[in-house]
This record gives C-alpha cells, sequence and structure tokens, in this order.
C-alpha cells in the first residue's frame, strides 16, 4: 500500500493547488474525482482533504466503492437544489454545519458531509435560479429570442449540450411556451453573442465559449460516415447553411477576390463559360 498512499498524497497537494480557483467559481462551486492506484484500479475508503482560502476549514471526503469523491463549495448566499424541497439558498455555513432556506424547510440545519451528499450547487445565473425567481424576465427574454436564456441553460448542465438535452430543461423553466418559435428567432442573435461557441451549432450542439476572436473563427468541419451517404449529405447541407462562408468555392476563391473557375474560350456557341481547372 506505499504506492496507494503515495498516489493519494499527491492527489491532496493537487487539490490543496487548484482548490482556491475552483472553490472561488460561481459556475461550478465542486470538485469531483477518482482515487486510483499506478495500476488504475479504484481505491474505496480513502480519506482525501481538499483547503482553500475560500473554505472556512479543510474539507475531508472518503472516496466511495467506485473510488470517487465530491467536495461541494456551500458559501453563504450559494443556491443549492434538493431533490425533494426543490431550490433553496444557503444561510449559514461554518464549514462543519449549514443552515438551508427551502419554502418548505427554512432554517433546516444540516451537516456539511450530509449537505455534500444530498445538494446540488446551482450557478446563481443559470437558467433555473431565473426561473423561480424572476419568471417575468425569463419570459420577457424568451419572447424576444434573446441569447441569455442559451447561455443560462448552458450553465446549468456544465456548458455544452445539444438541443435536445435542453429541451426538458426549457420546458420545465416556462411551461406551455413556444420554444420553437424561440430557437428560429434568436438562431441569427446566438451568431453575435461571443459567450456562445456556435462551431457545432450545425449538429445542434452547443457551448459556452470564452469571447475570445480565435474560438469564434474556429469552426470543426463535419466528420462524414463512408457508409452513411445520405445523412453526410445532410450533414453537410446544415453546416453550409449555418457557415455559408466555407463553401469551398469561396473558400479557395471568392475570398481572395477571384472566381475559383475562370473563364476560358468560348464553346460552339462562341459564349465563354466557366469551367473547373484542368487537372496537370
Amino acid at each position: 500500500m506505499r504506492l496507494n498512499r503515495l498516489t493519494v498524497f499527491c492527489l491532496c497537494v493537487t487539490l490543496l493547488s487548484i482548490a482556491a480557483p475552483t472553490f472561488a467559481q460561481e459556475f461550478r462551486g465542486r470538485i469531483n474525482g477518482t482515487v486510483t492506484d499506478n495500476t488504475g484500479a479504484v481505491l474505496p475508503g480513502v480519506t482525501v482533504t481538499a483547503s482553500s482560502p475560500a473554505l472556512i476549514q479543510p474539507q475531508v471526503q472518503v472516496t466511495g466503492a467506485d473510488g470517487g469523491f465530491r467536495f461541494l463549495a456551500l458559501p453563504p448566499g450559494a443556491h443549492v437544489s434538493h431533490t425533494t424541497w426543490g431550490l433553496g439558498r444557503v444561510l449559514t455555513s461554518d464549514g462543519e454545519n449549514v443552515t438551508l432556506d427551502f419554502p418548505s424547510r427554512s432554517g433546516h440545519k444540516m451537516s456539511f458531509a450530509m449537505a455534500t451528499k444530498s445538494l446540488d450547487r446551482l450557478p446563481g445565473d443559470g437558467l433555473r435560479v431565473l426561473a423561480i425567481e424572476n419568471v417575468a424576465k425569463l419570459r420577457e427574454l424568451a419572447k424576444a429570442g434573446h441569447p441569455e436564456v442559451l447561455v443560462r441553460a448552458l450553465r446549468d448542465v456544465g456548458g455544452t449540450a445539444t438541443a435536445a438535452q435542453l429541451k426538458p430543461r426549457l420546458d420545465v423553466a416556462l411551461p406551455g411556451f413556444e420554444w420553437a418559435q424561440y430557437w428560429k428567432q434568436a438562431k441569427e442573435r446566438f451568431k453575435e453573442d461571443s459567450r456562445l461557441d456556435l462551431s457545432e451549432a450545425y449538429r445542434q450542439i452547443y457551448r459556452l465559449g470564452t469571447g475570445t476572436a480565435a474560438e469564434a473563427s474556429a469552426i470543426s468541419l463535419p466528420q462524414l460516415k463512408p457508409k452513411a451517404p445520405t445523412e453526410g449529405l445532410q450533414l453537410l447541407r446544415r453546416f453550409l447553411k449555418d457557415h455559408p462562408e466555407e463553401e469551398p468555392g469561396r473558400r479557395c476563391g471568392h475570398r481572395h477576390g477571384r472566381d475559383p473557375w475562370p473563364q476560358r474560350g468560348g464553346g460552339a456557341d462562341g459564349k465563354t463559360r466557366n469551367h473547373p481547372p484542368e487537372e496537370d
């Protein structure tokens, strides 16, 4: 077990080094991980400690049967959810116990260890929190086709999701709303929002972006399956519809101010025609 202890020690050192920026983030507010030995086998029953300036005192977790552990940041004011009680907030936290405010459990106290297991931290700027705290604003944003709705929905799911994965969350946030109309109305506005990465939107995959120009210009070309030509053609059509600037002719010629298929001699009727370049 000497090597296993060394592995856990290294893991603890890593957590100590990354805990401060991770716990300070509003986006996730938790660290998940798995402890393994040098062969890759999981190690259950191992004590893992995380400390951070953002924590009142170090947090200690014991890995489960799958070797997994989970640290949850629960500072006062944090939004949390419970499978039975719904959405609530942390009122106080001293590192050992937390006081929670749920609609049916106001002032409920829970040990920090139990809270880590039974609660899920929600981003305060996510869709679910907005739907509960200010549904009128959410409805206004949705009717206007505002990208803020998609950005908030992606924050709730970790930053990446397909349209199909987002649909049930949108339906729960604003029941009865015509979300198909929202997607149509917001499509062009998505392209103007630097918070979104639309490089695979033609696959209906949406991501939160970093807002950099390099990321905005990076486009993932479709990966086609040789045994599915019809599916491949449909994918290419969707790709070119979303990214017309990537149309082959424009890529090789029009972008440089010239016709990609230059004119050559006329045919029998004396008219000039455009032809693809002859191969050598």
